[in-house]
């Protein structure tokens, strides 16, 4: 039976923090049209330089895997809305004087504990359709970066529709582009592909990519996500589904390289795990040696 994410791991509702500074419709900034939940985390290195005011939204925190003081700044769970003001928020505060090197990137999760079971599987689906496109709007060769591996190259799309849900989330791989493992302590999907970067434009722009999947998926219903892209083929079907999906924003995700291999891949998804067992039992049920009995016989 469905039922929400939270239900599924038993976990307390996360609480927003709600910040009338943060104005979403700030001069400049780019706007993004959701109120889900979101956290963002800032790997920076050489962060030893102060915010200029203390940040009620930003917390700092030590990261083992960055060099010369590096520190990762972590958000209170935002509307996605507020995002491009939280990051002008810290950047201006004094981090943006930070360094980005290759073993810095940006992660965001987004809040799905009152999300659906079903609808969380569609978002994956969607996602694995448009993933090429998604890593070619990041750029920086993040598609072949260890921290964020494509889904489409693990094996693990199969796991999604033909395992137990929350044994599909327990064994998930935490260095994917898209991950699960988070649903089973915070209930939140986390994407890893962004680069390091204080370019808050192309973060908000991210950010309300990502969260469109969750709206179209949201307001389509599973029975309609499962049957567009199952009958999802080609590359034409697959740009007239996304400018459906991302609107104005399909225009970030065009691309010369084709996602035929997205489209392929995520077929696995859908495919039935049959045992060898099982087939075994098909066959000899309609063997001349089964002497059970079948419908109609004497």
């Amino acid at each position: 039976m469905d039922k929400p994410i939270r239900n599924w791991f038993e976990m307390e509702k996360v609480k927003p923090y709600l910040d009338g500074r943060l104005d979403p419709k700030a001069v400049g900034l780019e706007t993004v049209d959701s109120d889900q939940l979101i956290g963002i985390e800032v790997e920076l290195e050489r962060s030893n330089v102060p915010m200029k005011m203390a940040s009620a939204v930003w917390d700092a925190h030590g990261d083992g895997s960055l060099r010369n003081g590096g520190l990762e700044w972590i958000s209170r769970p935002i509307p996605a809305r507020y995002g491009p003001a939280a990051l002008a928020d810290l950047f201006e505060g004094g981090a943006k004087a930070c360094c980005f090197t290759p073993r810095t990137s940006v992660h965001v999760h987004f809040n799905c504990q009152d999300i659906m079971k079903d609808t969380v599987l569609d978002v994956c689906l969607v996602y694995m359709m448009f993933e090429r496109r998604l890593y070619n709007f990041v750029g920086r060769n993040r598609i072949k970066n260890i921290y964020c591996v494509p889904i489409n190259e693990t094996g693990l799309a199969e796991q999604l529709l033909n395992r137990r849900f929350d044994r599909a989330v327990v064994g998930w791989k935490k260095y994917t582009g898209m991950n699960l493992l988070p649903l089973r302590s915070k209930g939140t999907i986390e994407f890893r592909q962004m680069h390091g970067t204080s370019d808050v434009r192309k973060l908000s722009i991210w950010i309300r990519i990502l969260s469109k999947m969750f709206q179209w998926c949201e307001k389509q219903g599973t029975k309609t996500v499962r049957q567009t892209l199952s009958s999802c083929w080609t590359e034409a079907q697959l740009g007239l589904l996304g400018t459906e999906i991302f609107g104005d924003d399909w225009i970030h995700l065009k691309m010369d390289v084709g996602s035929k291999f997205d489209i392929l891949s995520s077929k696995e998804a859908f495919a039935s795990v049959i045992t060898v067992n099982e087939l075994e039992l098909l066959d000899f049920a309609e063997s001349p040696y089964n002497t059970f009995k079948k419908k109609g016989a004497i």
